[in-house]
Formats: C-alpha cells, structure tokens, sequence
C-alpha cells in the first residue's frame, strides 16, 4: 500500500478552499489547518479518550492539527478538541442516534453460532448456523 500523501492531500484541500471562499466567501469563509501536531499533544488526547488514535488520524495530525470550518460548518478536530470542549460534544451529539442504531442492532443479532431464524427445521436440526454451513460430520 502506497503511504498516503497529507501535505500534497492538505495543499490541494486549501487550493480547493480558496476556490470556495472566492465564489462564496461568507458561506465558506478562507480557513487554514492549524499547525502540525506535537507528540506531546498526541498523547494528551489519546489519553483523554482513552484509546490510541486512528493511526492514519494519527498521522493526518502530524501535519495539520485540525481545520476548523474544512467543510460548510464542519471542522476536523485537532488534539485539543479530541476528548473535550464544544466540537468534541457537537461531534457526539451529530453522531450519536447512528450509534444508538448500531448499538440496537447489535443488541437483536443472534449470538454467534446459534441458529439464524431463517433456517429451515431440518438445517437446524443437522446444525447449520448463521455463521456457516453444519460441521462436516453432520452433513449426508
């Protein structure tokens, strides 16, 4: 896999923007991506958040810490927004009914193994399950 290119996709993002900004400047105001950053920041918000980040986020970061307004009204959040503030409690409150509906989801999925409603008497009988066909030695 070839290494993605941040500061060539960063330079194009701004050029695009610039062209936004110039057709529609108060709907998209000119906005620059704050500097690179540290790995001191890095691990400040991975341990805010309690996870190690996106390594491709990761590094993403290490050349552009955060955008704010990259898009419409939508900014990339940088290590001070990660775990905190207000476009970290957007950002969740965007997000959230998806994953209240994956969570849901995940909730009404048979367990792994047991037999999909979808079965027939005899493909359970003979120990088909949603995950696979019946083991080798129930088949005839």
């Amino acid at each position: 896999m070839n290494p993605v290119r941040w500061d060539a996709l960063l330079a194009l993002a701004n050029v695009q923007r610039g062209r936004l900004s110039q057709i529609a400047e108060r709907v998209h105001p000119y906005t620059l991506p704050r500097i690179e950053a540290t790995p001191e920041q890095l691990d400040a918000a991975e341990a805010r958040i309690g996870q190690p980040l996106d390594p491709l986020y990761r590094e993403l970061l290490c050349y552009g810490n955060g955008w704010p307004l990259l898009i419409w009204d939508a900014d990339m959040l940088g290590t001070d927004d990660l775990g905190q503030g207000p476009r970290w409690a957007h950002g969740h409150a965007l997000l959230e009914p998806l994953l209240r509906q994956r969570r849901h989801q995940r909730a009404a999925r048979p367990p792994q193994g047991a037999p999909h409603p979808g079965l027939s008497a005899r493909q359970r009988r003979h120990g088909a399950t949603r995950t696979g066909p019946p083991p080798a030695a129930a088949t005839r």
